[in-house]
This record gives structure tokens, C-alpha cells and sequence, in this order.
């Protein structure tokens, strides 16, 4: 199986274990993401991008804060400011929802026709950058596998294009368990 294939994602999700020291945090992180549903549906409606695709790169990007872009979590929105951080130069935006749909069109999110839970993950990975998969086999991606055993301790990009083998891995929730919270407590 090779390694970020559809196949391969799909045998990491039905793998997949939490860490149960996360527990709490899993479930925080996923009443946030919840908290935004109405916000992610604006944009889905206008996007076609499912709404908790969205909420789960939200997460991720600004900590479900509105006042972070989906880009990077940059906090610009009605500043007039546009972003510095990768992507650069996108804005300036006045609205979260405005922000969200830009970069949703940059990433061609908006064109994408398969929500499989293989597919999104792939999409997760190529939304946040394919480093782990490129340069970092020893170590999965935290900003999915985050709170998991698919991940070790340390061992994470610390900012763009940077990768500090000593840095915690498990500072944040990753999507997929996330995901799997609420495909268990049925909302998708």
C-alpha cells in the first residue's frame, strides 16, 4: 500500500485510535466546530464544500475563531489587511464567511465531488502541505492524526516549511478524530 493513497488513508481511519488523555479535548474541539455549523453552512451552500470540511480546517487554521481566515488563522478580517503568512497577499477581506470562500475557490475545494472520509483526509493533507508525506515518513501528519496513535510525540512543522523534530506533535486536536466525534454523535 503506498503511503498517502486513498487505500492507505482509508486503512489509517479504521486503524485509528485516540490517545485517551485527549478525550476531553477531542470532545472541546468538536463542540467548537459545532458551535460554527451555521457559518460553515453559509458557506457550503456557496461553495458546495461540506460544512464540517470547512469547520475542521477552522479548527485547525484559527482554533474556530472568526477572526482568523481559513488560509492560515491570520487574524485580518476588517483590517484591511491581507495575508503574510502562506497563502500570501489573499484580502483584504471583511467577512470570515468572504475570507472562507476564497480560499475554498483557491484550493479548487469548490470543484471536488468526492467527500469520502479517504478523500477528505487526502484533501486535509494536501490543504495543510505534504511534507510529512514527502520528507517525513517517520512521523504522520498532526494536523490530522493529531490526539491519535498515528502520530508520535514529536515530530511537527513548527511554521512554514519548517520541521522541528523536537517539537510536540499533540498540541491540537487533528481533523480526523474530530471527524470520527461527529460521525459518532450523528450529525453528519
Amino acid at each position: 500500500m503506498i503511503r498517502g493513497s486513498l487505500e492507505w488513508y482509508e486503512e489509517m481511519w479504521n486503524s485509528m485510535r485516540m490517545r485517551p488523555e485527549f478525550d476531553l479535548k477531542i470532545r472541546v474541539a468538536t463542540i467548537k466546530v459545532l458551535d460554527g455549523k451555521p457559518r460553515y453552512d453559509y458557506v457550503a451552500a456557496e461553495t458546495g464544500v461540506p460544512w464540517y470540511f470547512t469547520g475542521l480546517i477552522h479548527w485547525r487554521e484559527a482554533v474556530c475563531d472568526f477572526r482568523g481566515v481559513l488560509h492560515n488563522g491570520e487574524k485580518i478580517i476588517g483590517t484591511n489587511k491581507k495575508t503574510k503568512l502562506v497563502p500570501k497577499g489573499r484580502g483584504p477581506f471583511q467577512t470570515w464567511e468572504e475570507a472562507a470562500i476564497d480560499v475554498l475557490m483557491l484550493q479548487k475545494l469548490h470543484i471536488n465531488y468526492d467527500w469520502s472520509i479517504p478523500n477528505m483526509l487526502f484533501l486535509f493533507e494536501r490543504y495543510n502541505g505534504t511534507g510529512y508525506l514527502r520528507y517525513h515518513p517517520e512521523q504522520n501528519s498532526p494536523y490530522i492524526w493529531g490526539y491519535t496513535y498515528h502520530t508520535q510525540t514529536h515530530g511537527r512543522y513548527a511554521s512554514d516549511g519548517k520541521y522541528d523534530k523536537n517539537a510536540l506533535a499533540n498540541t491540537y486536536s487533528g481533523v480526523a478524530p474530530i471527524l470520527r466525534e461527529l460521525f459518532l454523535m450523528g450529525v453528519i
